[in-house]
């Protein structure tokens, strides 16, 4: 399943590549092998609010050629969800991000930058997941991203981070 390492979190996919989500050696996420954006604990008796800074968002590529299409990852779909499977105020649906396609591994993007501080609706567990997007670097391909592009309607997003919201001690 899941595996950690000194700089990425990997998933082996069954679509024939591995996607690799990033979560450490970026700036803000101290050690070799940071974790930060899973498991913040946000107190019952805090403001309730977030720092989106928290979470890191970045996709290396497929690993597919220019000739295969599909060859970029340069944006994903990102939501909250409760445990109880209800989403978040703040992403009602997945919303599009933006990512820079993969240079090194501080390639990618903050959530501060999108939603700042902020609160989420209710206590309890939550998921951060998101669903990759990818593209052509060639105009003149005609690869669609069928089987290598989740979609959010239709397919589980891959968990990146969590919360423990406001839990009674």
């Amino acid at each position: 399943m899941d595996q950690w390492n000194d700089v990425v979190h990997s998933q082996k996919l069954d679509r024939g590549f591995e996607r690799v989500f990033i979560t450490a050696g970026v700036p803000g996420y101290p050690g070799p092998d940071s974790q930060t954006g899973w498991g913040n604990v946000i107190d019952a008796a805090s403001d309730g609010l977030i720092d989106g800074n928290r979470f890191f968002v970045g996709a290396k590529t497929s690993g597919r050629t220019p000739a295969q299409g599909n060859d970029l990852t340069t944006s994903v779909y990102f939501q909250f969800v409760h445990e109880s499977g209800a989403p978040a105020a703040i992403t009602p649906v997945p919303r599009a991000l933006a990512v820079p396609n993969y240079v090194n591994d501080a390639s990618g993007v903050y959530l501060g930058a999108v939603l700042g501080r902020f609160a989420l609706d209710r206590p309890g567990y939550w998921k951060l997941l998101i669903w990759p997007q990818s593209s052509n670097s060639s105009s003149a391909s005609t690869a669609t991203p069928e089987g290598v592009a989740w979609n959010p309607a239709t397919e589980a997003g891959h968990q990146l981070g969590s919360v423990f919201y406001r839990l009674p001690a």
